[in-house]
């Protein structure tokens, strides 16, 4: 795949996908990141702030 389909046809669950959706509802970039993606130093403070979906 190719990087210029993979913008315009994203997966509509990938991270990119939703910073996107987040972009547009709030107006300012926001990152997401996968569990794993979290640097070590910040995972146990934003996981134990987190709320259930």
């Amino acid at each position: 795949m190719s990087f210029e389909r993979a913008k315009s046809h994203p997966n509509p669950a990938s991270p990119s996908a939703i910073g996107q959706e987040l972009l547009q509802l709030f107006g300012v970039p926001v990152n997401v990141l996968t569990r794993g993606a979290l640097p070590r130093k910040l995972r146990a403070t934003v996981l134990a702030e987190a709320l259930p979906a």
